[in-house]
């Protein structure tokens, strides 16, 4: 049996026009609410990340440079205050990386790069675990923040650099320097490489 087609009334082709224009907005509304709290979570846990660097790693610093003072002043000949400070400095160094590297792993992918030292840490652990070079990195000066441009900048130089160094100068040892001075930041990059 053969079936003819049949036209929708005007009636009917407006309430189905306005069905999927709510059919639509239902979507965009689903989109736009899964947005807004995936930006809520990322804004608490960028000022979870910048709470945790204003107070504890400020004072895990704070108590870093006091333990060197101590170090200073104390005689070298008094073993057990000596060894009681060297102990206490290493546990204050460890508790502030440990505070750097939660305070990195909670900033979004932008906002890593305000922390350069701590990109730069996992840079140079992740191309010395691989085993082709030894990266040795020293940080001078007081770490503080910076733009994230910058420091993205910073970074990838040090990464091409590391990687360069590896792969065409064939360098067993290799050292990234990072020193925070008052009005710049210094980023020299050494190896034992054949070029």
């Amino acid at each position: 049996a053969m079936t003819t087609p049949r036209t929708l009334s005007l009636v009917a082709e407006d309430q189905l026009h306005t069905f999927v224009q709510h059919v639509a907005l239902a979507f965009t509304l689903e989109a736009l609410t899964e947005q807004a709290a995936a930006m809520a979570v990322a804004a608490d846990r960028t000022r979870m990340a910048h709470d945790l660097h204003d107070t504890l790693a400020q004072s895990l610093t704070a108590i870093t440079l006091q333990l060197q003072l101590a170090g200073d002043l104390t005689d070298p000949g008094d073993a057990v205050a000596t060894t009681a400070i060297t102990r206490a400095l290493g546990l204050a160094r460890g508790a502030l990386a440990q505070t750097r590297q939660a305070v990195y792993h909670l900033l979004p992918d932008a906002e890593r790069y305000v922390w350069i030292a701590s990109c730069l840490r996992g840079l140079a652990a992740e191309m010395g675990d691989a085993g082709k070079a030894r990266i040795d990195l020293t940080i001078a000066g007081a770490e503080r923040p910076i733009e994230p441009a910058l420091g993205l900048q910073l970074y990838r130089v040090a990464q091409e650099a590391l990687t360069n160094a590896v792969r065409h100068a064939k360098a067993g040892r290799i050292t990234l320097s990072l020193t925070f001075r008052s009005d710049a930041i210094d980023l020299v990059v050494e190896d034992d490489g054949i070029g």
